[in-house]
């Protein structure tokens, strides 16, 4: 199956329902969001970030102090803002406009100050930076896996020697198989219907969802020198991923 660009549908999520954009659960959905819901949505960042951290502590054996940190596919800040608070400097980018000034929003509602913005569609702005954490999840399945491998490589190209990454994404999507995929595949108007069968507007944004060969992934941080590295399955709605934290080691130098 070959999906379209699907940047013009996130601009529509950052400018209609930004919080749904970034959690697909209807608590999140809304305009009008009251402070408990937006406590819940925040808090499940911060949560969810104390749990990599202690992973990354515990499985790659590291104190994780991490100076620049990069979080790809950052939305509205969910997991930007615990990530700024574990680093010396946190780097959010997206492709929505929308989603980073809605970011900007929470960044100064949570009094944070070292935080820098990038909008941007692949990540060319960050070829010439070096980062000591790179960090993503639930965003690359929302890409199409060709654009989607050339982000990873230059994610991993951006990751400083000693430097640690984690990086979800799904390798097993119902839908994108037997009748349903079919449909997906071949119905023109398969999104049209897929909206009214969900309440949703007719002309609502796709979440577009992809598979990622898991052993192309692995191969590529073979060649990109990780040595060291843990799996984490996840589960949502059947759809299966994994959560990969790898240590980018050092090239070791002798002398003559």
């Amino acid at each position: 199956m070959i999906f379209e660009n699907t940047d013009k549908d996130w601009e529509k999520f950052g400018k209609n329902d930004p919080y749904f954009g970034v959690v697909t659960h209807e608590t999140f959905s809304g305009d009008d969001l009251n402070d408990e819901q937006l406590g819940r949505f925040f808090a499940s960042g911060k949560e969810y970030i104390d749990i990599v951290c202690s992973n990354i502590n515990k499985y790659l054996n590291i104190e994780f102090k991490p100076r620049t940190s990069l979080d790809f596919g950052c939305g509205v800040g969910r997991l930007l803002i615990p990530i700024s608070k574990i680093s010396e400097k946190a780097v959010g980018i997206d492709v929505s406009s929308s989603m980073l000034s809605e970011a900007k929003t929470n960044i100064k509602k949570y009094n944070i100050s070292n935080t820098e913005l990038i909008l941007s569609s692949d990540c060319e702005e960050i070829v010439s930076r070096s980062f000591d954490f790179i960090h993503s999840f639930i965003v690359f399945q929302h890409i199409p896996v060709k654009r989607g491998f050339e982000i990873y490589k230059k994610l991993l190209g951006s990751l400083n020697s000693n430097g640690v990454g984690v990086l979800h994404f799904t390798f097993f999507n119902p839908s994108l198989h037997g009748v349903r995929g079919l449909l997906n595949k071949y119905v023109p108007f398969a999104r049209i219907f897929k909206n009214i069968i969900k309440g949703r507007k007719f002309n609502a944004p796709d979440m577009q969802m992809n598979e990622y060969d898991v052993n192309e992934l692995l191969n590529v941080l073979c060649e990109n020198g990780i040595k060291n590295l843990f799996l984490e399955f996840t589960e949502h709605d059947g759809i299966s991923g994994i959560v990969v934290y790898f240590k980018k080691i050092s090239e070791i130098q002798t002398g003559s």
